[in-house]
């Protein structure tokens, strides 16, 4: 693996991780104006959206993500629901790489 790939692959985790830390800034500040029984919703919203963009991320990432990813969909006290529902697709869905890779 070149520079230049590493390069690319580092970027991508920050773009994502940029990307769901200003959600959830937004989301903050929203919920200032929102009234209770609809934040609930918003962040539940939020939680799998950003979940949806987590998977993408390690799946196209393979690896040694992928494995992160398998151990964070145990993890139910670390993250929300909607991130562990997702998260659980790594366990058995992903199809199987051979040894010389």
């Amino acid at each position: 693996m070149g520079w230049g790939n590493i390069y690319k692959r580092r970027m991508k985790v920050c773009t994502v991780a940029f990307l769901i830390y200003l959600d959830y800034k937004a989301l903050q500040q929203r919920e200032k104006w929102t009234n209770k029984t609809k934040t609930d919703a918003l962040w539940e919203n939020a939680h799998k959206r950003n979940a949806k963009r987590v998977l993408g991320l390690i799946v196209e990432l393979e690896g040694l993500w992928v494995k992160l990813g398998q151990y964070l969909s145990t993890r139910a006290d670390v993250l929300p629901e909607a991130y562990i529902c997702l998260l659980k697709q790594l366990q058995d869905s992903l199809p199987p790489r051979p040894l010389e890779e």
